[in-house]
């Protein structure tokens, strides 16, 4: 135990001579302080990149909603826009200006809104009303009689000859073919 304590102080002196006077606390604390530097510069730069993977991660989530918001509305654009109604209100066509389906009209409601709209000079009204009614009730006496050629006439024949070239156009277009042929034979 002598022998382990005397060697313990010889190697403490001789430490301490070379720590003293050989300028060992010089190179073992620029050992030290280069050290703790890199270590200060490792964790400056773990948390650097600590930042910069947060930043990437946040883009990518940007980017990748971005992508999600395109890809839905390039499906929104591509797919048909549908819009949903009241199952139990019937669907009326915006160019129907008859809407059989709502008022029900009897044959001689439609043949008098009919020379009414046409004495307006409402042609393209007056022929869906007139079209209604030779293609809702073909067999009624009032149409039967519409429809003969000598009595085709009747009601409208002074209306005819004064219409201009644009509003006998516009008034052909509307009529069917029949009645059309039945007008220029007449």
């Amino acid at each position: 135990m002598k022998i382990f304590f005397v060697f313990s102080i010889l190697a403490f002196g001789y430490v301490f001579a070379l720590w003293k006077y050989g300028g060992m606390d010089k190179s073992v604390m620029a050992k030290w302080n280069g050290q703790y530097e890199y270590e200060k510069k490792a964790l400056s730069l773990a948390k650097e990149n600590r930042l910069l993977n947060a930043r990437l991660s946040d883009l990518q989530y940007k980017i990748s909603e971005l992508e999600s918001k395109n890809k839905f509305h390039t499906a929104q654009a591509a797919a048909p826009q549908r819009e949903r109604s009241i199952a139990s209100i019937p669907k009326t066509n915006a160019e129907d200006l008859v809407a059989y389906e709502i008022y029900k009209w009897t044959p001689e409601k439609l043949l008098a809104i009919g020379e009414k709209e046409l004495h307006f000079k409402n042609y393209e009204k007056s022929a869906q009303f007139y079209n209604e009614l030779i293609h809702r009730f073909p067999k009624h006496k009032l149409v039967s009689v519409m429809t003969g050629r000598k009595n085709i006439w009747k009601t409208w024949s002074n209306l005819i000859p004064n219409l201009n070239s644009t509003e006998e156009q516009s008034f052909g277009l509307l009529w069917p073919s029949t009645i059309r042929e039945s007008i220029r034979s007449f």
